[in-house]
């Protein structure tokens, strides 16, 4: 008997900059996730498997020059 294997990974990037109201602070949240999910079915039983690693960066990171370097690059597919 062989188990089935569905595994996914996925990686989930968010930066959140809230509007400073009256005299506060802009506040400045980055979240990182990468989620490995795996589900297994055999027969009459199953298991799913989800495991996350977060990351949370505060202003100090985001408004940092090593942050700012590595931006995501941006596909431009070729016009045809």
């Amino acid at each position: 008997m062989a188990a089935e294997h569905d595994v996914t990974i996925e990686n989930t990037n968010y930066t959140i900059s809230k509007i400073p109201f009256g005299n506060e602070e802009r506040t400045l949240y980055n979240y990182n996730r990468l989620r490995l999910t795996d589900n297994i079915k055999e027969e009459n039983w199953f298991v799913n498997i989800i495991a996350d690693i977060d990351n949370y960066y505060g202003k100090e990171y985001i408004d940092s020059f090593e942050y700012n370097t590595y931006v995501p690059l941006k596909l431009i597919p070729p016009l045809i």
